[in-house]
């Protein structure tokens, strides 16, 4: 539904965000001395959860990248153009970076000080019914961006400028009560995340399994690894291939590491396997639909491969990358690559033989009558520290399947792993409802966001005698004599100021029709 202007009070005008913006100054790159410094922002420089600058980099103009170009001032919002539904959206508060650099990546929004405050054009960049519009202009495949004129294009709600004011500090008072709550919940996440880390450690060092090794009959471990070494050595066999050996375990590695139990034994996780692999080292062209899934790490996350956003690839592509990674149930599967060390394990559908991987996931097969998955899973999940430190590369990590073959895994009989993985669950299984349950509060708690700012920009947030109060201070005015004053210095000053080529104008009730699908198109939606 659309809200025109009837939906705000009457003294509110409805126009395009461009209308009520300053024109963000260019850096003639000829004409700067290029031993000078500068501190320069760009998409890496924003918090996309806090919405702040975290950082900057510092550069001689000589060595600057192409796309340093505008000049920025305090009280500016930086506005990312490229995947706009990541949020990558800041207003620069430091007077650090008055007159400094940011990327042309950026839409400088900079309203008329005198006729908008910033935090008030801030809090309508993060507004979803702002952001669902652009995500819908986005153009480009590997970048989907929307241009500088999408953005000011869009229609925004402007009140008089004390109750921009007052809408602001009411906004922030209610976003400080949530982000209290807020805090508590990510809290209670972080203490949920290290009594997760301290069940694995107990279980992998044989804690939790004290008691029931005194009361039950256990199989020996030395004939269990035997009995995996036969089973690698028969399928390699039937490979005609040379097993795989790698370097045994050395004195120095033991001595790092926790005393086992007796009947326990450290071994290289290559000699538990039959195949640790990783998916195609290059891409494969997108066939929508096709049933046959390019699964990558982003898709590895809650112990299983989601199929919600994965990748289609035609069956030609997925017949040859699947002669390498041949998915089976209960093969383990690593992020190995970007985010490291997520786990999950293939389980017995319909999807399993269609799908295969990209380089950034790594396979784990095994004989797995004697190895449980969900064993040798909760292992390198407890490892992942570990892991990670094993990683290389700088700019990007990666865990090489050499350095995987070589991770230590701590064995022991069948039984003892099957009541291991009983015991992780049994306590575990807590942990996650109540993860849960913080989830879907932290959940509620943004879709309360979103219905705190839609109130605010439907003119619903202030009560009545916050209202009185507003109407009571010397430069209320109303919004259409914002827009004269603006439009008075435009033509005082040639227009320079002018963000694109139309005519400055407010949308009223003949007009209301001619709105595009815009901001405020989907306020009245976005709670639904």
């Amino acid at each position: 539904m659309i809200l025109s202007k009837e939906k705000t009070p009457d003294y509110w005008e409805i126009v395009p965000l461009g209308n009520v913006c300053l024109k963000a100054t260019k850096v003639k790159r000829k004409e700067v001395d290029i031993e000078k410094e500068l501190i320069y922002l760009d998409i890496g420089s924003i918090d996309n959860v806090t919405n702040r600058i975290t950082e900057h980099k510092v550069y001689n103009w000589k060595d600057a990248p192409s796309r340093a170009q505008q000049i920025v001032q305090v009280g500016d919002i930086l506005f990312s153009t490229v995947r706009v539904y990541l949020r990558n959206i800041a207003k620069i508060d430091s007077p650090l970076y008055e007159n400094q650099i940011c990327s042309s990546g950026f839409t400088v929004i900079r309203g008329y000080k005198d006729c908008c405050d910033s935090k008030y054009l801030f809090a309508i960049t993060l507004y979803e019914g702002f952001l669902q519009p652009l995500n819908e202009l986005q153009t480009g495949t590997s970048y989907p961006a929307v241009r500088d004129n999408d953005v000011f294009s869009q229609l925004i709600p402007l009140p008089p400028l004390p109750e921009q004011r007052a809408i602001v500090s009411k906004i922030e008072q209610l976003f400080s009560e949530l982000d209290n709550g807020i805090a508590n919940l990510k809290l209670a996440q972080e203490q949920l995340k290290v009594y997760r880390q301290a069940v694995l450690k107990k279980a992998f060092e044989g804690e939790l399994t004290r008691k029931w090794r005194k009361s039950n009959e256990n199989g020996d471990v030395e004939q269990l690894l035997s009995e995996i070494n036969k089973e690698r050595l028969k399928y390699f066999q039937n490979k005609g291939k040379k097993i795989k050996q790698v370097k045994p375990i050395s004195e120095e590695e033991i001595l790092e590491l926790i005393p086992l139990p007796e009947n326990w034994k450290r071994v290289r996780l290559n000699d538990l396997s039959f195949l640790i692999t990783d998916g195609k080292h290059g891409d494969c062209k997108n066939h929508e639909n096709s049933g046959y899934f390019f699964i990558s790490a982003k898709d590895i996350f809650d112990g299983k491969i989601n199929y919600v956003d994965a990748r289609q690839i035609q069956k030609e592509d997925f017949e040859e990358v699947h002669k390498r990674t041949d998915l089976e149930p209960d093969d383990v599967l690593v992020t190995n690559a970007g985010t490291i060390g997520r786990i999950a394990i293939a389980t017995a559908n319909d999807k399993t033989s269609k799908t295969t991987f990209q380089k950034s996931v790594a396979i784990i097969k095994k004989p797995n009558s004697l190895i449980d998955s969900k064993y040798l899973a909760y292992h390198l999940e407890n490892d992942v520290e570990r892991i990670k430190l094993a990683s290389k590369g700088t700019a990007q990590k990666n865990l090489l399947l050499g350095t995987m073959s070589e991770l230590i895994i701590a064995i022991c009989s069948v039984e003892e792993q099957q009541a291991i993985v009983q015991e992780i669950e049994t306590r575990l299984s807590v942990c996650d409802k109540i993860e849960q349950d913080i989830k879907e509060n932290l959940e509620k708690a943004e879709a309360l966001r979103q219905s705190i700012l839609k109130k605010a920009f439907e003119g619903k947030l202030l009560n009545e005698s916050e209202l009185a109060e507003v109407r009571g201070a010397e430069d209320w005015e109303p919004a259409e004599v914002l827009l004269e004053r603006i439009r008075k210095e435009r033509a005082e000053n040639g227009n320079k100021g002018k963000q694109n080529s139309e005519q400055l104008k407010s949308i009223t009730q003949d007009d209301k029709g001619l709105a595009q699908q815009s901001t405020l198109q989907v306020f009245e939606q976005v709670d639904k």
